[in-house]
């Protein structure tokens, strides 16, 4: 059902994956999942997709714990940038990840309107 080739630079969440199946399958999606199907996109890839990917993270790499660290922190993917907002340790950077993918250098300041924009996004998802 699916044409081979098709590209999209749509941005998607994991999330949207079983969604988009679903959909497929002709299965109702869950009125309270996160996900959305892609369905319509990837038949026509000239469709956007979300305006931003938000998530949510709870563990983090630690040196003292190979199992990680708990934390609270957030993050906002849309475009180009990547915002990460971690609460346990009182952490905000935005990065311009066509420029610096590993992002090494936090441009946060350079930019208050997007951190701010970001944030907002980041506050509603975590509610």
């Amino acid at each position: 059902k699916i044409q081979a080739g098709q590209r999209s630079k749509a941005l998607m969440h994991s999330a949207d994956i079983p969604a988009t199946i679903l959909d497929y399958l002709n299965v109702s999606i869950p009125e309270n999942y996160f996900g959305q199907s892609f369905k319509s996109m990837i038949h026509d890839t000239s469709k956007p997709g979300r305006d931003y990917i938000v998530g949510k993270a709870t563990q983090m790499r630690s040196e003292d714990d190979m199992m990680g660290r708990k934390i609270e922190a957030y993050w906002v993917r849309r475009d180009k940038w990547f915002y990460k907002w971690n609460l346990t340790d009182d952490v905000t950077a935005l990065y311009n990840i066509q420029s610096d993918p590993k992002c090494n250098t936090n441009v946060a300041d350079e930019y208050p309107e997007l951190l701010k924009e970001f944030h907002q996004v980041a506050l509603e998802f975590k509610g």
